[in-house]
């Protein structure tokens, strides 16, 4: 569903803005939800992993691969579930890039991708979680010989 054009202005707006002070996602949610009236974890998360590419992204795969749900739209305190639920899932990539699987999956990332160089460690594994979709299985067992 396309968002009118005063939700892109007031978005790209405040990210031009944050070129100089990196907000945080709470800010950026907040931010949001004052000026447009909605709560975009997505949307946030990803302006502020665009200006700081040390922090990870909010997207449906990534959360359910990181075991972190996401607020019922419903939900009367949306908002702070929303900011608890992304400090999860920052502690929850500090803790994978720490541990072994973790490691392995940056060194297979590394040794697959030749520009890896460029991109964080957090955006590797933003780039991996984002690829592992539930439905992965059932086509790989579908086209299975």
């Amino acid at each position: 569903m396309k968002k009118p054009a005063q939700w892109y202005e007031t978005y790209f707006s405040f990210m031009e803005q944050g070129k100089q002070r990196n907000p945080t996602f709470d800010e950026t949610l907040d931010y949001l939800w004052s000026t447009v009236g909605r709560c975009e974890p997505s949307f946030s998360s990803k302006l502020v992993a665009t200006l700081n590419p040390l922090q990870p992204i909010w997207d449906t795969n990534v959360l359910r691969n990181m075991d972190i749900a996401r607020p019922r739209h419903y939900s009367k305190d949306r908002m702070a579930r929303a900011k608890n639920a992304y400090r999860r899932l920052c502690d929850r990539y500090t803790d994978f890039l720490h541990s072994a699987e973790g490691k392995l999956v940056l060194s297979i990332f590394n040794s697959t991708v030749n520009e890896h160089r460029h991109l964080t460690d957090v955006k590797k594994v933003d780039f991996v979680l984002w690829q592992l979709r539930a439905d992965t299985n059932s086509r790989e067992m579908e086209h299975a010989p």
